[in-house]
């Protein structure tokens, strides 16, 4: 039902009775309302699986010309976290991390923080109390950024599972390998190109979440000094060549 359901909305009418493609985005954004809609049945037990895990994501045929992230682009990412990604065998592997790989997406995406600093950060970097993630970012420049609810939701699961892993081993870092350690920027990489690949049908890096922080943000408040300083640039045009650029003649006014 599901299927047959998503496949007729493919396709719609324009004023003049001609038939005409829906957009790409509206077709994810549908799938992902029906994905919500079971998974919160399923969690209140009214059903006993989701039927959306059998059902295909819509996948774009012109991602090669898809440029900039939005917003749905973000909670596609974060949303198939929860099932994994790739192969059986990889999902299985990698089901134990996904509390920790949900942080560090959510980390990068709500922040616009760079990979490099997101693997510097330490426990006590973290402050619930007051609501704040501090990092150290280029030129050892320090950054305090706010939780939201997400984030913070995201850091407290994480943290529980991390005292877990590490059974009264102690170290500093925030984040931790399979193997005990802090981990790596090529790992940070390598798990957003995974879920990245599940959830949008192609892989990004985390500087492309940076990107997509600074779009999403200007296009919600069309004051690109704020967004500067939200993402910790220097100069102004840093941040514009950041920005998404199909909105050139604001962007140019900015």
């Amino acid at each position: 039902d599901v299927s047959r359901y998503l496949h007729s909305i493919e396709q719609t009418v324009d004023n003049d009775g001609n038939p005409k493609e829906t957009s790409f985005s509206y077709r994810k954004q549908v799938h992902s309302i029906l994905n919500s809609f079971f998974e919160y049945l399923r969690k209140r037990r009214i059903i006993v699986g989701n039927p959306m895990d059998c059902v295909e994501r819509p996948t774009s045929k012109d991602v090669v010309k898809r440029k900039h992230l939005d917003s749905f682009d973000i909670h596609f990412i974060l949303e198939c976290i929860d099932g994994g990604a790739g192969s059986d065998f990889a999902k299985n592997k990698s089901a134990s991390w996904r509390i920790r790989d949900k942080a560090i997406i959510t980390l990068l995406a709500m922040t616009g923080m760079r990979e490099t600093a997101l693997t510097e950060i330490n426990v006590n970097d973290i402050d619930f109390a007051n609501g704040t993630v501090k990092i150290i970012d280029k030129r050892h420049k320090t950054h305090v950024y706010k939780m939201n609810r997400a984030i913070r939701e995201a850091l407290e699961n994480w943290i529980a599972d991390r005292e877990e892993k590490l059974a009264g081993q102690k170290i500093d870092a925030l984040f931790i390998s399979n193997q005990k350690k802090r981990v790596s920027v090529k790992c940070v990489v390598s798990i957003v190109k995974r879920y990245s690949l599940e959830g949008l049908g192609y892989s990004i890096s985390p500087h492309k979440l940076r990107a997509a922080f600074c779009t999403i943000l200007y296009n919600d408040t069309r004051d690109v000094e704020f967004v500067r300083r939200a993402v910790g640039h220097t100069c102004i045009e840093t941040t514009l060549r950041y920005i998404a650029d199909d909105d050139s003649a604001r962007k140019e006014a900015a």
